[in-house]
């Protein structure tokens, strides 16, 4: 993540709302993206994913794997997915 989008979204996250939201940036540790995203959501508890929903060609999803794909066909915590 750039540097200046994650500058964004921490002065956006300090500003006082009724919603409490982050960013982090995430080792794989050798697990799939979308297995990594679900694991951190579920320990802090996060009610919420908001992520980038980018479609691929069958054989660059079959090569390179389909986050999108995997969060929603099997996350238990909402998605909202922005193309």
């Amino acid at each position: 993540m750039p540097a200046a989008v994650g500058a964004r979204i921490a002065a956006l996250s300090a500003q006082p709302t009724a919603v409490a939201a982050g960013s982090r940036v995430l080792a794989q540790d050798g697990r799939k993206s979308a297995d990594a995203l679900i694991d951190v959501a579920q320990k802090d508890g996060a009610d919420l994913i908001v992520a980038g929903a980018y479609g691929q060609s069958r054989l660059g999803e079959w090569v390179f794997g389909g986050v999108t794909r995997d969060l929603l066909s099997a996350c238990p915590v909402c998605c909202l997915l922005a193309h």
